[in-house]
């Protein structure tokens, strides 16, 4: 099963990724995970990863942006 979506994710939060992120450690770090789900899920958590730094560089870059002496 894929559970990849669409790169932009909209309504995906920051929250939600690192939830989803720790949920896709645990099964990773368990005995039970299913070989054929390692790919997507491996898949999955680098998409999850790409989606927070991108939050992260874009809440920054606001932060930088509003708090800046020439703003």
């Amino acid at each position: 099963m894929n559970t990849m979506t669409s790169p932009e994710e909209p309504d995906l939060s920051y929250s939600t990724a690192m939830s989803e992120l720790d949920s896709i450690l645990e099964a990773l770090e368990g005995d039970d995970l299913d070989v054929d789900d390692l790919a997507d899920k491996v898949g999955r958590a680098a998409h999850l990863i790409d989606h927070c730094r991108s939050e992260e560089r874009r809440v920054g870059k606001e932060c930088r942006s509003r708090w800046s002496p020439y703003h």
